[in-house]
């Protein structure tokens, strides 16, 4: 049956998701933890606001970093989950499709127009490529090119609220 075999198909690409999130998961949590250790040590035992100032400024090589690779991870992980949804919702669909299909012709209808739209809806969606749900989503853009576009979306919202 075609759609126990498309089922089966979107459930071992599903699954094919599950290790790269708990792997995004884990290089997360580690670069939390990594932030933290490293925050506290360098920041321990100052005493003025000009000696936190400059340990501040002497960890940004490391920090830049490791803030940069949560980010990275939490992004990834994201896509990820994002994309493993996609294909559990089409492992429904295609599981789902021969209950519908077997309830609309117990109707006993000359009319085939639901037999239609069941089939037009479950190929539309099948059809669907799951990569295109990231499309524009999931930036891969710098932190700094984010704070300047977030910048100039509020000074914009800000001018456009100015004018009313």
């Amino acid at each position: 049956d075609t759609s126990v075999g498309l089922a089966e198909a979107y459930y071992r690409e599903r699954e094919k998701f599950s290790k790269p999130i708990i792997f995004w998961n884990i290089v997360f949590m580690v670069s939390l933890v990594a932030i933290t250790i490293f925050s506290f040590l360098s920041l321990k035992d100052l005493d003025t606001i000009e000696d936190i100032g400059k340990s501040i400024f002497h960890s940004l090589p490391i920090s830049i970093p490791l803030v940069w690779l949560a980010i990275y991870s939490s992004k990834r992980r994201s896509e990820n989950q994002r994309l493993e949804q996609e294909y559990a919702h089409k492992e429904a669909l295609a599981k789902s499709y021969i209950s519908y299909k077997r309830q609309i012709e117990e109707l006993k209808s000359e009319d085939t127009s639901l037999l239609m739209r069941l089939l037009d809806t479950a190929i539309q969606t099948i059809s669907y490529n799951a990569s295109q749900s990231l499309d524009k989503k999931h930036g891969d853009g710098t932190i700094l090119n984010e704070i300047l576009s977030n910048v100039k979306n509020n000074n914009k919202k800000l001018k456009d609220n100015s004018n009313e």
